[in-house]
């Protein structure tokens, strides 16, 4: 308990540093400007976006696992993008999609290995889209980023190639076995492994759930292209595409309070980079947030809905 508190405690400190930080950078009138005059049709279709962005996501799952109909599995990642707010951390938050998956249609074993399967296909995809972006941009001919993107695309692509891989499955077993003498895990271990080869070798499912991957980090992009136009930024969409794929992989560390401070100084540090300004940059990433929350919004009602029904 007193772990979790000093980890509150340094997660609320640098969330503070940070805001800190901007606010003394930006001029906070001209923030508020921005934010007043945005165009309601713009912020629109960002949020339409957003939301066929978890369509899409519904589709790449529904490749690999198709114990649920992808309408059901659209609604289970609206109500993952609310726990994704109130949970610490976006990948803990990324895990509520194993429990919000009906338990009536598959084990717990097969959600787990699907799920995790499909956020490895996803970040690949991810830095995939972030890579393309950085050898299209007009803007930045940086070979440091590129590299960093292309470690990070080797490391998962070789995680997911390792846990293909039977043989060496078996040996992370008898490992596991060696460390873990109690039978009852012993067991639970077996399953969870023999489930993830069951998914992990339909290549064809994994191979459509990736190009599905790419298409929901391109969408991604888009609608940060369509906000920054609104806020009158006219920097290339392909470099959106590298920044998304910066930005995502900077906020899977929970070191701040829902990402609060970190998105903004990663967003003011890249698009510094394209001339774009540090109060428009700041406007760009509240409306992202302002996207994101009303999302969460949604996905909120559904589970309360939910709730009375089962009341």
């Amino acid at each position: 308990m007193k772990k979790k508190k000093i980890k509150t405690f340094v997660k609320i400190s640098i969330t503070v540093f940070f805001v800190f930080i901007i606010l003394y950078k930006i001029d906070i009138y001209t923030l508020i400007q921005n934010l007043k005059g945005y165009s309601v049709e713009y912020f629109a279709t960002a949020f339409v976006l957003s939301v066929v962005v978890n369509l899409i996501g519904a589709f790449s799952l529904h490749a690999i696992y198709t114990k649920e109909k992808i309408l059901s599995i659209f609604k289970v990642i609206l109500k993952s993008n609310f726990c994704a707010m109130a949970l610490p951390g976006q990948l803990l938050g990324e895990t509520t999609k194993i429990f919000l998956l009906s338990k009536e249609q598959s084990s717990l074993s097969e959600r787990v290995s699907a799920v995790v399967i499909d956020k490895f296909l996803n970040a690949i995809a991810l830095i995939i889209v972030g890579s393309i972006g950085l050898s299209l941009s007009p803007n930045i001919q940086e070979g440091l980023l590129q590299r960093w993107l292309f470690v990070g695309f080797a490391i998962m692509a070789s995680g997911l190639l390792v846990l293909k891989n039977k043989r060496l499955l078996n040996l992370l077993e008898k490992s596991i076995v060696r460390v873990i003498r109690n039978e009852k895990w012993i067991k639970k271990g077996e399953k969870y492994l023999s489930t993830w080869l069951m998914y992990s070798n339909k290549n064809k499912e994994l191979a459509i759930s990736g190009i599905w991957g790419i298409i929901y980090q391109l969408v991604i992009a888009l609608s940060y292209y369509v906000i920054g136009l609104g806020l009158g930024i006219t920097i290339s969409f392909w470099d959106y595409c590298w920044i998304n794929a910066i930005l995502t992989l900077i906020l899977f560390l929970p070191i701040s309070v829902g990402g609060l401070g970190i998105r903004e100084a990663t967003l003011i540090g890249f698009l510094g980079k394209l001339n774009v300004n540090a109060e428009k940059a700041v406007t760009l990433s509240l409306l992202v947030l302002g996207i994101q929350l009303l999302r969460a919004a949604v996905g909120g009602v559904l589970l309360l809905c939910e709730q009375r029904n089962n009341s």
